[in-house]
């Protein structure tokens, strides 16, 4: 392997960056920029188990409680009714109450949504419960869910019932959720569309020009080229979100609408949802960012999230941020001839006013409304393609695969590249700054 400070490799980058002046002068593409929503679950490996069709998981839950006679066979007659796409019985198991509440639509709504999501499994837990003086009971569950074709442990997502009490016996008057993330189906009316490894829930009506086919497509063909990349340890399949708006998407996962202005997508890859606050490992598509860009950036945005969604690195939040960021950025753009000078603009004009990080980007800064969000993306996507091209492309994802077995999130980046490669962080960084130089100057 070529030293890091070999002269070859500095030659052929300042010959880059040399061909890069001839492109920006007869080609301007669009900017499309993409980070990662991260999330604080603990992570784990998934465990690949035989998925039913259409029935529920019989296995125990993970904790009960006691409940007042009728209540559990109230929740399991709506669990089953959910998974078979019962919307009579669904509906019958409603309070009358609900029908006079101001949660009457979006309680009919919900109903509407679930009946229509491909689901495998949805089953109720009780984790604790209060009477109310009005006699109505307040249910506090974790329903763990799993979509058809999925054969991944489902997931868990929190959410608060309130049941009332009739001579007929309990009803639910609400069912709301709790988690960090608004879920989907809580939200708006949602459009399912599921084709080969992707499940894609539209909101709301048709408001942009993006194609529901065209969102499958792409991110099925990007399923394809992670798993070539990565490999098949992933459940290879890919829920999609296209939210009405970039103002319902920023609400959903508690941000402000303008930190969103320029994110085309962006992931949230929690293991399994064990904790109940977070949906399942998603990629969210920001519709106002999402269709402004040509073909060729929507591809390279997918490429990058599902790569979030194969590795889960995200969830750690102490795991280093650059290093995954900077391999999805390389996958995105890795065979589609973008020149350099258009991927690093932001980084290059920073070195040429003297403003180029010395060192890796810290976690804060990718995230969203960071002033230096681009150039800490741009810096991490030129830093992995260096060492791609001094190491080689396994060489980099072991380092990856190393660091994420590592059980100490804090420093696994740090601890793996010598294990793998040789070479320690602060010589990773000499190289980056070596070779930008290099190509700043002859730019």
């Amino acid at each position: 392997m070529p030293e890091l400070g070999d002269r070859r490799s500095r030659r052929r980058l300042i010959a880059v960056g040399i061909a890069v002046l001839v492109a920006v002068a007869v080609a301007v593409l669009p900017s499309f920029w993409s980070t990662l929503f991260r999330g604080s679950a603990p992570r784990g490996e998934p465990t690949l188990t035989p998925s039913p069709t259409a029935t529920l998981d019989t296995s125990p839950p993970p904790t009960a409680v006691s409940l007042p006679p009728g209540v559990q066979d109230l929740l399991a007659r709506r669990d089953r009714a959910i998974v078979q796409d019962d919307l009579g019985t669904l509906s019958a198991l409603t309070g009358t109450a609900a029908s006079s509440s101001s949660m009457a639509a979006s309680q009919r709504r919900l109903q509407r949504n679930l009946v229509a999501l491909p689901l495998d499994q949805w089953q109720t837990t009780v984790r604790s419960w209060t009477p109310e003086a009005s006699g109505q009971l307040e249910l506090r569950v974790h329903v763990r869910y799993r979509y058809q074709g999925w054969t991944d442990k489902p997931w868990v997502a929190s959410r608060r019932m309130t049941l009332t009490r009739s001579p007929a016996g309990w009803s639910v008057v609400a069912d709301e959720g709790t988690g960090r993330y608004a879920q989907p189906w809580d939200v708006d009316t949602i459009t399912p569309t599921q084709r080969g490894s992707v499940l894609l829930l539209r909101m709301g009506a048709d408001s942009t020009s993006l194609t529901s086919s065209d969102v499958v497509t792409r991110t099925n063909r990007a399923v394809t080229e992670v798993t070539t990349f990565w490999g098949t340890d992933w459940d290879r399949r890919v829920v999609a979100v296209l939210p009405a708006s970039q103002a319902q998407l920023a609400s959903m996962l508690r941000g402000r609408t303008r930190n969103y202005d320029a994110l085309a997508a962006l992931a949230t890859t929690e293991i399994y949802g064990d904790d109940g606050t977070a949906p399942t490992p998603t990629v969210w598509i920001n519709p106002s960012g999402f269709q402004r860009i040509s073909g060729l950036g929507r591809s390279i945005v997918l490429r990058h999230e599902v790569l979030h969604v194969a590795t889960r690195a995200s969830v750690p939040n102490r795991f280093a941020v650059w290093w995954e960021e900077g391999v999805a950025e390389y996958l995105g753009y890795r065979d589609t001839k973008v020149p350099v000078g258009i991927v690093a603009r932001d980084l290059l004009a920073a070195q040429r006013s003297g403003r180029a990080p010395l060192t890796a980007p810290e976690n804060a800064d990718f995230r969203p409304g960071s002033s230096s969000l681009l150039v800490s993306y741009e810096w991490s996507w030129w830093t992995v393609r260096l060492l791609v091209d001094q190491y080689g492309e396994a060489a980099v994802k072991q380092v990856y695969r190393r660091a994420l077995a590592d059980p100490n999130p804090d420093g696994a980046i740090n601890r793996a590249l010598p294990l793998e490669i040789g070479v320690s962080v602060s010589q990773v960084e000499q190289l980056s700054r070596a070779a930008l130089r290099a190509v700043a100057r002859a730019s």
